[in-house]
């Protein structure tokens, strides 16, 4: 065994251009390179589009990022999504990934289509976990090759499709879940450091990633309370006399994030009664949480994490990382046992789904399976007094994950394969679907909205819609609901979708919602015709969707006995003017308490109609109505602790006051070594 061959494998160097070279070939393999591509349309037209994922969440997420960007063109902040299913508030689902998609957007000077920086935005978020591995080792000085053996197991165990892998992050789409859980792993390791050091920039990194995580997905919550007493206890078991200052270095990290991520917290609290949150998974037993363990990591994964487990909180020489990302897990499973088995606790969130929790879990596991592998060789290798066999033997087993990765990425149907192929956008059925909204736009009665039922490509592919038009747009599956009122013919307690889509095509159903023309695809049109469907065919059978114009179509807002004369819905804004008979006038948009209305510039009372739209008082005559969704006194608030927490975050990271920094670290930067006491007499 050459001492050259050994000194490689030992190196640091060598294994973090490895994991570039490694991440480098994956981001090839997602196709990070290959943004567009070339359709023929119906027409016989031939665009250039691009050639991003689109299976079932994508575009949903690809259409708040690129409404975001436009509000953002614009000078205004997007609050109020109102193109989807009557609208919706943001902090009910919160734009912290899709603020990820417009930072990369930004970053490329706008050459990148909306679309194209959420695909490379996904490849960044599947691939940073390796960064985050590399910090948690080298931090403890463990084996160089432990965090590429952690990167690789991460990109060769796909997952279910909520444990956090390539199946829920790039096969489902589920973003904000693996980004908020990504992110979470970042916040531990700078807690960590800012704990045991002190460290002014890692004070920043870690209130940085974990209001990004709670902006992302506000479950994180959890995963940051978890972190701040995994990493106290972590370091009060290395230093007794560190449990004071530990716990003020953690309870400053989650005042601030809570201050900056007041926005969210405050409206999510206060209108915890108002919002509905559809519960689809829970565990109903403990083995269930023990079999979705498995699934996420792998049966051989989840045994080497027990190992690792054991390992970092049984060994007191263990380093500060590691022992950090022990109490983690252990904290973080027993909560969620914990909210499983106790139907008040978690009842106490809407938004709570345990299974959900998952993909944070998952990266503890994988890492503390790495590193007990590490320990494992180490130890042999110091029984048998041969330390260079430590680099050696993981060398060789990172070569072998990669043998297998690669195996399972050939050889194998499809759906079999790691790394399966995901949906393009690249097809015709996407590309017919864009020019069935515009020739729907261009027909419908202005101040309607569409109706989109049916998908061709891929589970909710409706909503692509939103980026061809800037009507409102309904559909026959549209993901989730913040309420319980929706008008349409389905139970919100099984799904947001309709079981039967031709239950809504009927003319009481346009009316009630204010839809001006449908776009059908999967159903035929002798079934349309005979479900009284009160449409009149604008474009049937030149290609996979057909457009209907309804036959009397009622406008988005109506005055008492006619309707608007002329309307304008934008970001969390809406005009109508209008002659007025005199009694109550319909917004067919979904109510909210902030909504607040001026009829001929005085203020008027917002009610909440049965279907969840609203109604509001008018006088007869000519009256023009202005709805604004208002920032109130709590938002102006929340914002003002927001501002106190960025500039309190920067300020401490530009300078940490004597009494923060309590003298000495608490653990030694990068070491897994004992502090020994000096004694004098030793030196005699």
């Amino acid at each position: 065994m050459g001492p050259r061959l050994v000194g490689m494998v030992e190196s640091a160097t060598f294994w973090t251009v490895a994991m570039v070279l490694f991440g480098f070939l994956i981001a090839i393999r997602l196709g990070a390179f290959d943004l567009s591509g070339t359709i023929s349309g119906s027409n016989g037209s031939t665009a250039s589009v691009p050639n991003v994922y689109a299976s079932i969440d994508h575009p949903f997420h690809i259409t708040r990022a690129s409404t975001l960007l436009d509000n953002l063109r614009s000078g205004e902040l997007t609050r109020w999504i109102s193109h989807h299913q009557g609208g919706y508030p943001v902090e009910f689902y919160p734009l912290g990934g899709a603020w990820l998609d417009v930072l990369v957007w930004a970053i490329s000077l706008g050459t990148l289509s909306v679309a194209a920086a959420h695909k490379l935005a996904l490849i960044s978020i599947f691939l940073l976990p390796g960064l985050a591995f590399s910090l948690l080792a080298r931090r403890d000085r463990l084996p160089a090759a432990t965090a590429s053996l952690a990167f690789m197991l991460h990109i060769g165990v796909s997952g279910k499709w909520w444990s956090g892998g390539y199946t829920e992050l790039i096969s489902w789409g589920l973003s904000t879940n693996v980004a908020a859980a990504t992110a979470m792993l970042f916040t531990l390791h700078f807690t960590n450091v800012f704990v045991a050091d002190t460290a002014p920039p890692a004070l920043v990194i870690a209130v940085g990633t974990a209001a990004f995580a709670i902006y992302a997905n506000p479950r994180s919550v959890i995963a940051l309370a978890v972190i701040g007493l995994a990493v106290w206890l972590a370091n009060l078991r290395r230093n007794r006399r560190a449990g004071g200052p530990s716990l003020v270095r953690v309870a400053l990290i989650g005042a601030l994030t809570s201050l900056i991520t007041a926005p969210e917290l405050f409206s999510l609290i206060r209108f915890n009664d108002l919002y509905f949150f559809l519960r689809y998974e829970i565990y109903e037993t403990v083995g269930e949480f023990a079999r979705s363990s498995a699934q996420a990591v792998s049966t051989p994964v989840i045994y080497l994490a027990a190992l690792g487990l054991g390992l970092s909180v049984v060994r007191r020489a263990q380093g500060s990382s590691l022992r950090a990302v022990g109490f983690a897990l252990a904290l973080y499973v027993g909560v969620t046992l914990l909210l499983t088995s106790s139907a008040t606790l978690s009842g106490l969130v809407d938004q709570l789904e345990t299974p959900r929790m998952m993909p944070f879990q998952r990266f503890l596991m994988i890492y503390l399976a790495a590193a007990g592998i590490a320990a494992v060789i180490r130890g042999l290798a110091i029984r048998v007094r041969r330390p260079a066999l430590t680099p050696v033997l993981m060398a060789l087993l990172v070569v072998l994950v990669a043998i297998g990765i690669n195996g399972s990425l050939i050889g194998r149907g499809e759906a079999e394969r790691g790394l399966h192929p995901v949906t393009s956008s690249v097809s015709p059925a996407l590309v017919d679907l864009f020019e069935a909204v515009n020739v729907a736009d261009a027909l419908a009665v202005e101040d309607t909205a569409l109706f989109v039922v049916g998908s061709a490509l891929s589970w909710h592919a409706q909503l692509w819609a939103p980026l061809e038009t800037n009507r409102p747009l309904f559909y026959d599956n549209w993901l989730w609901y913040w309420h319980t009122r929706h008008a349409g013919p389905y139970d919100y307690r099984q799904g947001h979708s309709y079981l039967q889509p031709t239950d809504a095509l009927y003319p009481g159903y346009y009316a009630r919602h204010g839809i001006g023309a449908v776009i059908v695809t999967g159903i035929s049109q002798s079934a349309i015709r005979s479900s009284s469907s009160g449409l009149q065919p604008a474009r049937v059978g030149e290609g996979v969707y057909d457009v209907y114009l309804v036959s009397q179509p009622t406008k988005i807002v109506t005055f008492p006995g006619t309707s608007a004369t002329s309307i304008a819905v934008s970001n969390g804004l809406i005009e109508a003017k209008g002659n007025s008979a005199g009694g109550t006038l319909v917004v067919r948009h979904n109510w909210h308490p902030r909504w607040s209305a001026k009829v001929n510039g005085r203020p008027v009372r917002v009610e909440r109609r049965e279907d969840g739209y609203m109604s509001i008082p008018v006088p007869a005559g000519e009256v023009t109505l202005e709805l604004i969704y208002a920032v109130d006194a709590f938002d102006w608030s929340a914002r003002f602790l927001m501002l106190i927490g960025i500039v309190s975050t920067i300020a401490l990271g530009v300078h940490l006051p004597r009494r923060l920094r309590g003298g000495k670290p608490l653990v030694p930067i990068a070491s897994n070594e004992v502090i020994r006491p000096k004694v004098r007499w030793a030196r005699r």
